[in-house]
């Protein structure tokens, strides 16, 4: 990809929502830590694995697979991608829980497996005051919205307000 940001189409979080008001507590977010310990870039986030481990195989994470009837939320994502590239998979997704008053400082993402997929963030809870930045580009990403960043670039993510941001996380690698 060679633009910073690129606005794929929005999908319908309503369930979504729905899950993280009335089923995630504080210690599902707190339940594997890898990810903000392994990286320190990562150090203000909390996750909650969908397809993911730390060796990025993307392994099921049946309860939070199901939880969020992740089968329907694929299936959402795929009819967007099929859009823009080519028959492919969805190989990881995880949800991604920035720390209020916090930030992701710039860095690359590195690694074939992240350098040839198509990396993709939907907002879930987020205001004005989270803003993304990738390469010279700075934007606020709105609920729903399903955008791919160019990883390869430098990014950074800012959250000023006094609220937690959460992104949906999802790498689509195309057939070859």
């Amino acid at each position: 990809m060679t633009e910073p940001f690129k606005y794929l189409n929005t999908i319908d979080i309503s369930e979504i929502l729905q899950v993280f008001k009335t089923k995630i507590t504080e210690n599902d977010w707190l339940e594997d830590t890898s990810r903000s310990e392994t990286f320190d870039v990562h150090k203000d986030t909390h996750m909650i694995k969908i397809l993911w481990d730390i060796n990025f195989t993307g392994e099921r994470h049946e309860r939070n697979y199901s939880l969020f009837n992740f089968d329907k939320v694929i299936k959402n994502l795929t009819d967007v991608y099929k859009l823009h590239y080519k028959d492919g998979e969805v190989i990881r997704a995880l949800f991604v829980r920035l720390k209020e008053h916090s930030q992701i400082p710039e860095h690359v993402d590195a690694g074939a497996g992240l350098e040839t997929c198509h990396r993709t963030h939907i907002p879930i809870i987020t205001n004005e005051e989270n803003l993304f930045k990738v390469g010279p580009e700075v934007k606020h990403l709105k609920p729903g919205e399903v955008w791919e960043i160019d990883n390869t670039m430098t990014h950074a993510v800012r959250n000023m307000s006094g609220e937690p941001r959460i992104h949906l996380i999802v790498d689509y690698m195309e057939r070859l």
